[in-house]
């Protein structure tokens, strides 16, 4: 037996057999063979994966990003739109209203109007003209016109606006061009006994403003007002001396019979020029009304600037409302 254990106990190492690894490798253990080194990843490869990687990652940033940030941005604030815009709703009311445009245009003939208060209208709207620009132009890109139907509305009122506020510009500068004219020769009239002091200079000053216009039946009237008006008034003034005249004469004075005759003639020229006078001003009157003089009948509605604006305004206002409640919700 102690032979036997000597030569294969339990103990022994096995012996080299066909099937088995030599007895160095312990065993049961399968061979192994020769060990062989890593290959190297290429540099360019390498870069080209980092890159790779760093780009991925940049791009999953940014789009976190673009999820917190985008509604923010996309966010429609009406009231942003809304503080401008209610300076404009302002504007736009002083445009037409009675003592700014609308005034300059309904009092140019006014005889019971004064002159600082007219003024006051023709200060009134050439302000109303320029604020319209302005808070236009502060309504014009802001976030509440993100909104569909308020931009369909805007550029509705924008049309308008760049059609409608030229007629305004000549507006201002047709109607104070009348009022002037006007205000000169009431200016002249101001008593009923005027005539007698009143020369061809006087009056044909009283028409300058008219015979510079621009607008042709303004520069009619001036050209019918000197050569018929004045003469009219010229010929009763000349009327009125020959009748004091003969008031003065006696009877039976040796030159009654020429003074008499005088003051005849003079009647006939006087009613001469008024005739002239009465029918050139009944064919050739001016016509004050915005659609002659402006091309443009402001009071018409399709050519109210208040009203496209006012449609704006409306659905405008409850947008922010609506905005405003929800934010007070906290929704």
């Amino acid at each position: 037996m102690e032979n036997n254990q000597q030569q294969g106990g339990w103990g022994s190492q096995p012996q080299s057999q066909p099937g088995y690894g030599p007895p160095s490798q312990g065993y049961g253990y399968p061979p192994q063979g020769p060990v062989v080194p890593e290959k190297q990843m290429d540099p360019k490869t390498k870069r080209m994966i980092i890159l790779i990687c760093s780009i991925g990652g940049g791009v999953l940033v940014l789009g976190i990003v673009a999820l917190i940030v985008l509604p923010i941005v996309l966010r429609v604030d009406y009231g942003a739109t809304y503080d401008p815009a209610r300076s404009l709703r302002s504007a736009v009311g002083e445009l037409i209203s009675a003592s700014g445009c609308r005034g300059v245009v309904d009092y140019a003939d006014s005889s019971n109007t004064t002159n600082d208060i007219y003024n006051g209208y023709v200060e009134n709207c050439k302000q109303a003209i320029v604020d319209v620009r302005t808070h236009t132009g502060e309504v014009d890109g802001t976030s509440g016109l993100r909104d569909r139907e308020l931009r369909e509305l805007w550029n509705t009122y924008k049309v308008n606006y760049e059609r409608l506020m030229p007629v305004y510009d000549e507006l201002v500068k047709i109607y104070p061009t009348w009022r002037e004219f006007r205000a000169a020769d009431n200016a002249l009239k101001k008593d009923d006994e005027w005539y007698k002091t009143a020369t061809e200079s006087k009056m044909e000053a009283v028409i300058r403003p008219l015979a510079e216009s621009e607008v042709e039946s303004f520069r009619n009237w001036a050209k019918g007002y000197k050569e018929k008006y004045i003469p009219y008034v010229m010929a009763y003034k000349q009327q009125d001396l020959a009748r004091e005249t003969w008031r003065n004469t006696n009877w039976n004075s040796s030159n009654y019979t020429e003074v008499w005759n005088a003051l005849n003639a003079a009647r006939e020229a006087q009613e001469t020029a008024l005739t002239a006078w009465n029918q050139w001003k009944g064919d050739n009157a001016v016509d004050l009304s915005m659609e002659v003089l402006l091309g443009v009948d402001l009071d018409s509605s399709e050519n109210r600037l208040g009203n496209f604006f006012g449609k704006f305004y409306d659905v405008l206002n409850a947008r922010y409302l609506e905005s405003t409640m929800r934010d007070a919700l906290g929704a």
